[in-house]
């Protein structure tokens, strides 16, 4: 994972000024040997996104969270120093998985390119963690922790391969607003099918209005405000006259959201509000009337495009923490920002 979004237009932005790139910083796991462990006995049984029963029990033990996370950051800060010193890629795999290591590796392209070591020297702990433990699927481990990252809380979502694997991270989000407590550890933090759907609800209603603001102007929190900000304010910084958004679950379609086939993670907290970690791609295609495009010089090295262009595509990882609450109400309550290669 990476530290934090940079803000602000400067050289290191990507798309002449419009998107943020990460920081060469990234977001792994930790290993059993570390003390962590992958309980077998079976826990109660719970409601899935397609109604029928889960039995499970959670990925760890509450006892084993803080030696996972020191497992994963020393393995995060040796991607950090790998990338910042050589422009070497290939650490991430070792730290993050899915969007979290996409993002890490076309970040480090670009920062190649850019000819921008960052901190090699950086050193990220994750501090004061607590741990969201539901029931889950042995086949398909996975829990999230709250935790302090660079004095910034996070939301963290943490998965592994298998028994013995590394646990690694898929998805990190800041919460500048904070978040309530988990439930009780099984089934407490387990949330049920209506749930489900409720988030999928939720998670349809945040990708409206990412593709039109006018929508629901309140889910532009964090990053992903200034995200749209630039690309309001700065599409000429192209050339263009002109873009259209489209935004899409990262992984399946938005009836797999929670399950096993999506790329979100939901728990219930001890207040009873649901909380949805989402994993978004928002694709933004750029044109011009009667004309043609150009990547900016650092972004036609990495994809490999230069020269004039009918159009230019980028996609961008949008992660957002939704929370649900029992009254109905439902609001994003964090959000982080990277760039994804053009799939």
């Amino acid at each position: 994972m990476k530290r934090t979004e940079r803000r602000g237009i400067g050289p290191t932005i990507l798309v002449a000024g419009l998107v943020l790139t990460l920081a060469l910083t990234g977001c792994g796991g930790a290993n059993d040997a570390r003390g962590a462990t992958s309980p077998t006995a079976s826990g109660s049984s719970s409601a899935s996104a397609t109604g029928t029963a889960v039995t499970g029990a959670p990925a760890v033990q509450p006892a084993d969270v803080a030696a996972i996370l020191a497992d994963y950051d020393a393995r995060n800060n040796a991607a950090i120093a790998a990338a910042g010193q050589g422009f070497d890629s290939t650490a991430w795999a070792d730290a993050d998985t899915g969007a979290v290591l996409e993002s890490d590796i076309i970040g480090t392209q670009l920062a190649k390119a850019q000819e921008d070591h960052g901190d090699a020297t950086l050193v990220l702990t994750h501090a004061d963690p607590v741990a969201y433990l539901p029931l889950v699927d042995a086949a398909q481990p996975w829990f999230l922790v709250r935790a302090t990252l660079s004095d910034v809380p996070r939301l963290v979502s943490l998965t592994r391969a298998g028994a013995g694997q590394p646990w690694k991270v898929e998805a990190s989000v800041e919460l500048p607003s904070g978040v309530a407590d988990p439930a009780a550890p099984g089934a407490d933090s387990t949330v049920a099918a209506t749930d489900h759907e409720q988030v999928q609800k939720a998670i349809a209603s945040v990708i409206r209005s990412i593709d039109d603001p006018a929508t629901d102007p309140g889910v532009f929190v964090g990053p992903l405000a200034e995200h749209r900000r630039h690309l309001d304010t700065n599409a000429s910084g192209l050339g263009a006259d002109a873009f259209t958004s489209t935004t899409t679950p990262y992984a399946g379609p938005l009836t797999d959201q929670g399950g096993p086939g999506g790329s979100t993670r939901v728990v219930r907290s001890a207040d009873g509000s649901v909380l949805a970690l989402a994993s978004l791609r928002n694709r933004v295609v750029f044109t011009r009337e009667g004309g043609t495009l150009e990547h900016g010089p650092d972004f036609a090295v990495v994809t490999g495009q230069s020269g004039p262009q009918p159009s230019l595509t980028y996609d961008f990882l949008v992660s957002v923490v939704i929370r649900l609450d029992e009254d109905g109400t439902v609001a994003v309550v964090g959000s982080s920002l990277g760039n994804l290669p053009v799939r």
